[in-house]
């Protein structure tokens, strides 16, 4: 019973720790994530210069970009 219960603490431990990561580490890792969310949603990337949107379409890219005063 007691072998029981020290496999049980042992594998709610975890088995080591998770690394410090740089902050370039973090915010790449942040973007990536942002990218794949947003792909799963079925947007698309459009570019206006050096700026990019998230938009389902053209149309709507174009008119956050108007918004945003790109165009």
């Amino acid at each position: 019973m007691m072998l029981a219960a020290a496999m049980a603490i042992s594998e709610q431990q975890p088995t080591r720790l998770p690394e410090k990561e740089s902050p370039e580490e973090r915010k790449k890792r942040l973007i990536e994530a942002e990218k794949n969310r947003f792909k799963a949603q079925g947007l698309t990337e459009f570019f206006y210069g050096e700026n990019s949107l998230w938009a389902l379409n053209q149309k709507s890219a174009d008119k956050k970009a108007r918004l945003r005063q790109w165009i």
